[in-house]
Formats: structure tokens, sequence, C-alpha cells
């Protein structure tokens, strides 16, 4: 009876720090002590979370494996402002994995376009050059309006969880500090190399 009041007290303290203005995740700025009259917003968080759409086109699932577990507790990419939605229409950026298959020509096509703003980050080494599937019958080219969306590309057969998380930070703050839609190469970068 006492160890259930006192899991009950310590979870009804965390409840209440959680709600105090200070530490809830979805303040984005914090008033500062007023200069002159005038109060000047400070940054606490990033300013946006990054949203991604997986898009499956022909891949053996591999790469899906790895981005299932950016959302497991030893990733927690949630945490960091990365979450996977279903629709196209609410996401940043698209996580293509797999060759590009003839049959998923006009579901890509469709999930791009209905994007905000058309950003696809390629995922594998098969989404970047086709890998071991070059020269297959399965396989079409990718329409323009995807290939001049493609902003970053994360290389490995599979890459790792940390990879792709790397990868994805790395483009998170190069949109909070610069929201142009630049093009993104990170595959040369020390945080996507393994260790």
């Amino acid at each position: 009876m006492a160890k259930q009041k006192t899991i009950r007290r310590l979870l009804f303290q965390h409840i209440g720090k959680m709600f105090r203005g200070d530490q809830l995740h979805t303040i984005t700025q914090k008033e500062e002590q007023p200069r002159q009259g005038v109060s000047v917003p400070v940054r606490i968080w990033s300013r946006r979370s990054l949203w991604i759409r997986h898009l499956d086109c022909g891949s053996c699932n591999g790469c899906e494996l790895e981005l299932t577990a950016l959302e497991n507790p030893v990733y927690d990419a949630q945490h960091l402002g990365i979450e996977f939605k279903s629709s196209p229409r609410h996401a940043d950026a698209i996580a293509m994995t797999g060759p590009f298959t003839r049959n998923l020509t006009e579901a890509a096509q469709l999930t791009v376009g209905a994007m905000p703003v058309p950003r696809v980050v390629l995922i594998g080494d098969c989404a970047i050059n086709r890998c071991i599937y070059q020269g297959s019958y399965a396989l079409a080219e990718r329409p323009p309006e995807i290939e001049n969306a493609i902003i970053a590309q994360v290389p490995g057969c599979p890459p790792t969880p940390k990879q792709i998380l790397d990868a994805l930070c790395q483009l998170k703050l190069s949109w909070t500090t610069d929201n142009s839609s630049a093009n993104y190469s990170l595959s040369e970068s020390p945080l996507t190399s393994e260790e």
C-alpha cells in the first residue's frame, strides 16, 4: 500500500512539473526581461519539427526496418521532433526507399504531387543508384518532378538508424536556420559515416 502511494505521488509530481508553463515541449518562445519596455522572444526549442512520409518504391524492406527502429526508445526520433506521418499533405519530406519500380511510378508521382513543397530524401543504396537491381526489367526512371525534389541522400545497404537519424537531424537543423530549398548532400557528412 505504501509503495502504491509512493508511485502515485511521484507520478502526480511528474505530471505537475510537466504542466508548468516553462516545462511544456510545445512552447517555442519564452519572454526575456523587458528591455526599455519591449519584451524580446528567445527560442528555447527549435521552431519546427520534421514530419516524414515514408514511401517504399520496391525495396527489400531492409531500410524499412531501420526506419522503424527510429521510433523505438533507443533512438527516440520523436524526442528530437522527427515524426512519421501517414499523409503527404502534412509531410515536410518524403523518405523514399527502394530502386523505384514501374508498379510504383504513379503512386510515387501522386504522393510527391500531394506535398505542399516537394522534398525527397533517398534512403539506402537502392534508392540512390539501384545497387544490385541495376538493369532489371521491373525498374523505371524517376520522373523529373521527383528527381528535382531530391534534397538529401543517406547511403548504406541498409543505412543504420543512427546514420538516418543524424541525416534527418542535420536536415532539420538546416531548415530551422535557413528555410531555402537548397540541395543538401549528406552522403559525405561526418555524421553519416559509420563509426
